[in-house]
């Protein structure tokens, strides 16, 4: 008698986002402002956006609180931070808390950016920073072996795999930190035909600085990581007061920067900076130790706090592009 032939169960693809099972690109993580803000799961469910901006900000506080006692690299809680966001372009702040997104954002970054920590080091951890440093609670040690540690767990593992399933198994992020390290250290200091002032090591680091704090907002659904990179530098060289000049044919610096398929423009660098600057006088800008860029752009740096972000962007440059008047008044 000739065996059947069993044939594995597949999973439906209207599971994923985009109805794809392979790793998407970048453009496709990108929204315009209407879905974003109006067509997302928890505003259908009757949820102010903003109070969806504020749960997030709350992750992004939590993580960042994370990696200081855990001493993890930046670059993991940039990818959380990036899970965080897509899922919830996805999936309901009613159904799923921001807290146990958050935890499981970061446990399954800490794998993607192979900088493992176990699960009890992250409950752990967790439930001391959202209870004792954010809320101002009075708790005892988590218990291992109660029901309440045993329950977490269980939750954790749940929505990690709820987290996989909703961002399609993308989990390979490009980084706007990375892409301004790149710029700053090789397309503009070129040897041929420098861009870049000398001594524009501060550059690097401010933007390096804002990269990083970026991810406390939803520019990383807006602007690819080629634009958001570009408009950090200009800011940090405008906050600076130091020039970018024109390639020699007279184009803006930043066409040499980004490929042909993504478009930077002043117009959009202009609307980055303008929105970052509206992020900031509404939670305060984030604070971030240990800003200084490192050599290998996925590490975590170290070295002296840049300084901080002003209410302007700083002296203009006959060759680079500021705020135009329409973007700066468009910043609460």
């Amino acid at each position: 008698k000739k065996k059947k032939k069993t044939t594995k169960e597949k999973v439906p693809k209207e599971k994923f986002p985009n109805g794809s099972f392979s790793a998407m690109s970048e453009a496709s993580w990108l929204f315009p402002e209407e879905e974003i803000e109006k067509k997302i799961p928890t505003v259908e469910d009757g949820i102010k956006y903003d109070v969806l901006c504020r749960a997030k900000y709350d992750a992004y506080t939590l993580i960042e609180e994370l990696r200081k006692s855990l001493k993890f690299p930046h670059v993991v809680m940039n990818t959380a931070m990036m899970f965080v966001h897509r899922f919830y372009m996805y999936q309901s702040l009613k159904d799923f808390h921001w807290l146990s997104i958050a935890m499981c954002s970061l446990f399954l970054a800490l794998k993607v950016e192979e900088k493992v920590k176990t699960m009890d080091t992250i409950l752990k951890y967790s439930y001391f920073v959202y209870n004792v440093t954010m809320r101002k609670r009075k708790v005892e040690k988590l218990d291992v072996n109660s029901r309440q540690y045993f329950e977490m767990k269980e939750q954790l593992q749940f929505n990690e795999r709820i987290l996989l399933q909703t961002v399609g198994f993308d989990v390979t992020i490009k980084h706007p930190a990375a892409v301004m390290l790149q710029y700053v250290t090789v397309t503009l200091s070129a040897k041929q035909a420098p861009l870049l002032p000398v001594g524009s090591k501060p550059i690097a680091q401010l933007a390096w600085h804002w990269c990083h704090c970026s991810y406390g907002t939803d520019l990383c659904l807006r602007y690819s990581p080629e634009a958001l990179a570009c408009a950090f530098i200009l800011a940090a060289a405008n906050e600076l007061s130091l020039r970018i000049n024109n390639t020699p044919d007279g184009q803006p610096w930043w066409s040499v920067c980004a490929p042909p398929e993504i478009t930077v423009s002043a117009e959009i660098i202009s609307e980055i900076i303008a929105r970052f600057r509206a992020y900031c006088r509404r939670f305060g800008e984030p604070k971030i130790e240990n800003v200084n860029p490192p050599k290998d752009p996925g590490g975590s740096g170290a070295g002296a706090a840049a300084p901080p972000i002003a209410s302007h962007p700083g002296a203009a440059s006959a060759a680079a592009p500021t705020l135009s008047a329409a973007a700066a008044a468009a910043a609460p």
